[in-house]
């Protein structure tokens, strides 16, 4: 009970107040950069065309019981997106579960949307925290280049915006280098790199977040319309943590 206390508490301090978010494998194995391909997390994304289903599993630390799992669903047409999703973080000590909500219109090289995402922590001894968030985003891409900017504050309160931005530059089709920044006031700034390499049917992922000096690495498999990507993280104070994505195209 100690030790799930003391991970949840490492856990949740890597993320904004009251809640932390369940991210998904490819994000996970490149060392936490999430503001390029999740429209829910980051509005200004731009995701595939057609409609996808992702289920996100999280071993945080099998040993205290302390796991994590999500269910996101997009859907993006030739002008709008769309994307939802709900996901839960527990343990014995702990429960988490937010609800994201974002939708988003686009040009061939313009996007931009809003999304909402709801949280509700609670804790065994009774305490209990909620925590609503909106964010806006705005992205643009030229031939082998993209960027996004994401600005992310509480729904409720007037407080100046966490702001990312992340680039992604590709060569020959088969590399892909990402950068992102993140500022929140009060914080040091946060930033992370990763470098993929595509070798079909396999795409070769790593990583690094300079907040907790933390290397991050993984792999994705595309099996016909379901793609199955692992990715792992090497905290300095819980070790390796494992996640899961699978993701099926319909």
């Amino acid at each position: 009970m100690k030790r799930a206390a003391c991970i949840v508490a490492v856990v949740l301090s890597g993320a904004a107040p009251v809640r932390a978010l369940v991210p998904n494998a490819t994000a996970w194995a490149q060392g936490g950069i999430d503001a390029l391909d999740r429209l829910e997390r980051s509005p200004g994304a731009r995701v595939a065309l057609g409609a996808s289903v992702g289920i996100d599993s999280w071993q945080i630390d099998p040993v205290a019981g302390i796991d994590a799992v999500a269910l996101r669903v997009t859907r993006r047409t030739a002008r709008f997106a769309m994307a939802a999703s709900v996901d839960r973080i527990q343990s014995p000590v702990h429960h988490d579960r937010g609800i994201t909500l974002g939708a988003q219109l686009h040009t061939h090289t313009v996007t931009a949307g809003l999304a909402l995402e709801a949280r509700r922590l609670e804790f065994t001894n009774g305490d209990h925290a909620g925590d609503t968030r909106a964010r806006a985003g705005f992205g643009m891409q030229s031939g082998s280049f993209a960027a996004v900017a994401v600005l992310e504050a509480p729904a409720n309160q007037r407080v100046a915006p966490q702001v990312r931005i992340a680039t992604e530059w590709r060569a020959a089709g088969a590399v892909r280098i990402q950068t992102q920044l993140d500022r929140e006031p009060g914080s040091p700034s946060r930033w992370r790199l990763a470098a993929a390499w595509r070798t079909d049917p396999i795409t070769w992922f790593g990583g690094y977040d300079n907040a907790i000096d933390a290397a991050t690495l993984g792999l994705a498999c595309g099996l016909g319309r379901c793609r199955i990507v692992w990715g792992a993280r090497a905290h300095p104070d819980l070790g390796w943590s494992h996640l899961w994505t699978c993701e099926w195209r319909l």
